[in-house]
């Protein structure tokens, strides 16, 4: 999960289409990844800055709007009011959920319904977000091996269309989702195809499961919202061992945070 201070910070966009790539402005581009309190997208004065941005990540959640001034919906309109080529982008994240966060209560309710956590020795496994700040963060099994409900949809399929029906359909004029997480291989342990065996996140079997999932995700997202772009989080996707083999030509562009000079970049 990002933690963004809150100021705009640079974002490096990887575009991958051709579509893309022609569009205006030419590079180099700004990018902010705007996330951090207080979340005041419809002050006229933030508006205004992010209007400055060719690209901007805002991050928005059912209810957001009561305490506000207007929707988003309303935000990204006055954003492209000032600068029409400014792409605003909606956070989310697919493979985790916080049991306190009170505004994702629902998706916390279907997945403990459906039991679609991921698991290991029996018990929900925490997220290295969870773990790095004592929080009760889970991880959710993305993989094609969780029940289906009544419907017949997995978690993949439950949630994508549960996210554009509830951040997309509302904010049409947003330019797309930027999805959280999108590495290449787990970072924990767990059953993801449900044996009873805990399975090792080092596993190149379990690491394809993960990308088998998102592959899945990002095709139906491309469905239901065409010609919008899809983003994400591809912090690992520069590592020397990286495989990416599923994922060539699913995303349309990416952020990698620190790709320079930090103890965790791909240099």
């Amino acid at each position: 999960m990002f933690h963004i201070r809150p100021f705009i910070a640079a974002a490096a966009l990887a575009l991958a289409a051709p579509s893309i790539a022609s569009d205006s402005p030419t590079f180099p581009r700004l990018g902010g990844v705007n996330m951090g309190g207080p979340h005041n997208y419809d002050s006229p004065d933030y508006q205004a800055k992010l209007a400055k941005l060719h690209l901007s990540v805002l991050n928005v959640w059912p209810g957001w709007e009561n305490t506000r001034s207007m929707t988003m919906e309303g935000v990204v309109r006055n954003i492209h009011a000032i600068n029409p080529n400014s792409k605003v982008f909606l956070y989310h994240i697919s493979m985790e959920v916080d049991d306190n966060a009170l505004a994702h209560a629902p998706v916390r309710a279907k997945v403990d319904q459906m039991k679609w956590w991921a698991y290991a020795n029996g018990s929900r496994v925490v997220s290295e977000f969870g773990r790095n700040t004592g929080k009760p963060v889970h991880v959710i099994n993305t993989s094609l091996f969780t029940p289906r409900d009544s419907n017949g949809q997995q978690w993949w399929e439950w949630d994508t269309r549960y996210t554009v029906n509830t951040y997309y359909k509302p904010n049409p004029s947003i330019a797309g989702f930027f999805e959280d997480n999108v590495f290449w291989k787990p970072r924990e342990n767990a059953d993801l195809n449900r044996d009873g065996v805990t399975d090792s996140h080092t596993s190149s079997t379990m690491q394809t499961w993960l990308r088998q999932g998102y592959v899945k995700r990002f095709d139906l997202l491309k469905e239901l919202m065409p010609g919008k772009y899809q983003i994400g989080n591809i912090a690992d996707w520069g590592a020397k061992d990286a495989v990416l083999t599923e994922y060539q030509g699913m995303l349309h562009g990416g952020i990698m945070e620190g790709i320079i000079g930090t103890s965790y970049a791909p240099e």
